[in-house]
């Protein structure tokens, strides 16, 4: 009898402690991360329609952007890194570029290198010229950082619903030129 007691109160014990702990995260194979149009910007007509005689549309960015440039100093010191879209990453209909969401959160936890990282833009290549690139749009490094706080809360949390919507809801690029964004960087407002 005395063991029955031991048990039952060793069961109510460990069920009683798993109640506190998070709930494991659960990674889905294949998940994306949506880039999309900001939302504060005044959409002019269509989203086919030139936003204006220097800017891209929304659609012409999703279409001609080649990848996105951004530094993560504590992961790769003070070198850009970058990532490129191909065809399939580019949502015409809904106007968005995608991304892997194993680029924030893989089979091996939280990766820092995109989430934490400052001063992103979307870069369109140079026809003819090598290496060189022009900047299309940018997302704010305001956003970036509520974005990257709230996808760890849930994570830490395990809210696998959360995560993925805050994935395909929080990263919103705005059009802007090369000498636009130099100016926004050299006013430290980017």
């Amino acid at each position: 009898m005395k063991k029955l007691i031991i048990i039952a109160l060793v069961a109510t014990f460990l069920f009683s402690c798993g109640k506190d702990e998070p709930k494991a995260f659960e990674v889905i194979p294949n998940a994306q991360i949506s880039i999309r149009p900001s939302t504060t910007v005044a959409k002019v007509g269509a989203m086919h329609v030139k936003a204006s005689e220097t800017h891209l549309s929304n659609l012409e960015i999703v279409k001609q952007a080649g990848g996105i440039s951004a530094y993560n100093i504590p992961v790769y010191g003070n070198q850009p890194v970058t990532w490129g879209f191909a065809e399939s990453q580019r949502d015409t209909i809904g106007i968005a570029l995608k991304m892997w969401a194993s680029g924030i959160i893989n089979e091996n936890g939280y990766v820092p290198d995109f989430i934490e990282a400052v001063d992103l833009v979307l870069l369109r290549p140079k026809p003819n010229v090598p290496n060189k690139a022009d900047t299309i749009a940018y997302i704010p490094n305001a956003e970036l950082r509520e974005a990257e706080a709230l996808i760890k809360a849930a994570y830490k949390d395990g809210d696998n619903e959360t995560v993925y919507r805050l994935f395909d809801e929080k990263f919103r690029f705005t059009a802007i030129t090369g000498a636009e964004w130099r100016a926004l960087k050299a006013e430290n407002k980017q």
